[in-house]
């Protein structure tokens, strides 16, 4: 296992991510910091190998501390070795700025029992559906046929936004829709809004069980 993120930190488990998913920066040097499970981590800015780090340097917690990495756009990538040979990677890349809606629901089918529900995973993304964790945009929602809805959510604490409503301030790039089904089966439209991003909409599918 190799997992690579932008963070500052000793390599002492004190590591703090400040971008998770994203490789932006205007300028000058970034701390990264890559966790492993294998011997030693290569970590490459697009084509250029930046250098090597040993897991028996950091045999405490794994992680390992990259300072003064030189910023370029494109791709940062840690690439974990096991005896001498590549055996997992892990990348993360610049993204533009938001522009679209992208839903992702664990499921598209429900019984239609008035229990079953589906988690849409709602993310500001960019022009190339890449997820835009800086993102905090408000969405707001609408849904028409035979279900519910039973909350949107964000994950940050911080918030005091109801969770029973139709709108919510992305957090880190994310929200989360919850619908429910009814006992009536037929199809739901949920359609997800926010201005200045390209809309985005979805269909669930409910049957009898």
């Amino acid at each position: 296992m190799v997992h690579i993120t932008i963070g500052n930190g000793t390599g002492s488990g004190r590591a703090r991510p400040v971008l998770l998913e994203n490789w932006n920066q205007t300028t000058g040097a970034v701390s990264v910091v890559t966790y492993t499970s294998c011997d030693s981590v290569d970590l490459y800015v697009n084509s250029t190998k930046i250098g090597t780090k040993k897991l028996s340097d950091f045999a405490k917690n794994g992680i390992m501390q990259w300072t003064g990495v030189p910023y370029e756009a494109g791709v940062i990538r840690a690439v974990g070795m096991k005896d001498g040979k590549e055996v997992a990677t892990d990348s993360i890349k610049t993204v533009g700025a938001p522009a679209k809606i992208v839903l992702k629901p664990d499921r598209t089918t429900l019984y239609a029992d008035g229990n079953d529900a589906s988690c849409i995973e709602v993310d500001i993304a960019d022009a190339d559906n890449n997820l835009v964790v800086t993102g905090n945009n408000t969405v707001q929602f609408d849904m028409t046929g035979p279900g519910r809805n039973v909350g949107i959510a964000s994950g940050d604490f911080s918030s005091n936004e109801p969770f029973k409503a139709t709108s919510r301030k992305a957090y880190q790039g994310r929200a989360l829709i919850v619908i429910q089904s009814s006992l009536t089966p037929g199809t739901i439209n949920v359609t997800v809004k926010s201005p200045g991003l390209a809309p985005a909409t979805l269909a669930l599918n409910t049957q009898k069980q």
